[in-house]
C-alpha cells in the first residue's frame, strides 16, 4: 500500500466518526481529531521527508482562520470544523486543504438554501459542516 492510499485511510478514519457525531451531536470527538494531526504530518515526513515547521503553519491556516470565525461570531461556526480543517491541513496541501473548504462551503450554502427555501428549517439551524466538509475533500481527492 502506498502512503497516498495510507492518507485517504486515516482520512476516512477521523473523518467518518466525526461526520456520525456532528450530525447526532453536533459536536466532534476533539481527542481523535487532535491524534490524527500528528499522524498526518507523519505521514507527510514519511512520503516527502521533513518538511519545515512554517509549512505546516501555513497548512494549518485554513483551520485556524475557521476557529478564529467560530469565536468571533459566537458559535455560528462550530469550532469542531476548525479542528477538522487543522486536521487536513496535516494531510493535504495548503492548495487542496484550502480548496476542501470552498467546496464544502459551496455544498453546504447550496442544501442550506435548499432547506430554507422548502421551510424545512428555520434561520436559526446550524447545518453540521462535516459531511460537506467530507464532500469537498472527495471533490478535491478527485480532481
Amino acid at each position: 500500500m502506498n502512503y497516498q492510499n495510507w492518507q485517504w485511510a486515516l482520512l476516512v478514519l477521523i473523518i467518518v466518526p466525526s461526520i456520525y457525531a456532528d450530525l447526532k451531536k453536533r459536536e466532534i470527538n476533539f481527542w481523535l481529531v487532535a491524534a490524527g494531526i500528528p499522524a498526518g504530518i507523519l505521514l507527510n515526513v514519511i512520503r516527502i521527508g521533513i518538511t519545515p515547521l512554517s509549512e505546516y503553519f501555513v497548512r494549518f491556516l485554513p483551520g485556524i482562520a475557521i476557529l478564529l470565525a467560530g469565536i468571533l461570531l459566537k458559535g455560528s461556526i462550530g469550532l469542531g470544523d476548525g479542528i477538522i480543517c487543522i486536521f487536513l491541513g496535516s494531510i493535504l496541501t495548503f492548495e487542496e486543504t484550502v480548496s476542501s473548504i470552498i467546496y464544502g462551503f459551496i455544498i453546504a450554502a447550496v442544501f442550506g438554501i435548499y432547506l430554507l427555501m422548502t421551510k424545512k428549517v428555520t434561520k436559526k439551524y446550524k447545518l453540521p459542516f462535516v459531511p460537506f466538509l467530507a464532500m469537498g475533500v472527495m471533490i478535491c481527492g478527485i480532481m
